[in-house]
């Protein structure tokens, strides 16, 4: 019923879509229906756009699943558990720049407004 609430909803459900679907179905599903909820709050559509955007990749990131991983996987011939642990600082980075921008709209919009 929050905005705020809303926000943190939305973060947690792209994330665990980004791990089990890819980012152009995800984006081409489930934006029209997110963005319609986000304009009865008063979220500004680029604002929107970025988060799910850092949200979708840090589904791809995210272990067991995260698609990203297994790419890493076949390319540098690492094992998986290997490949797991590397990725999780970064993935701790994106989440601390994700939260940056949802609770500081200012910061997405300052690089693309003129």
């Amino acid at each position: 019923s929050s905005k705020i609430a809303f926000l943190l909803a939305v973060n947690v459900a792209l994330i665990i879509i980004g791990c089990l679907n890819d980012v152009v179905s995800a984006i081409l599903l489930l934006g029209p229906i997110l963005f319609a909820a986000a304009q009865t709050f008063g979220i500004n559509p680029v604002h929107f756009g970025i988060m799910m955007v850092i949200n979708l990749e840090i589904g791809l990131l995210t272990p067991p699943v995260g698609l990203n991983i297994l790419v890493a996987m076949t390319a540098f011939r690492g094992k998986f558990w290997d490949i797991c642990k590397s990725v999780l600082p970064f993935i701790a980075i994106m989440i601390a720049v994700l939260m940056l921008v949802t609770f500081v709209p200012q910061l997405s919009l300052y690089f693309v407004t003129p």
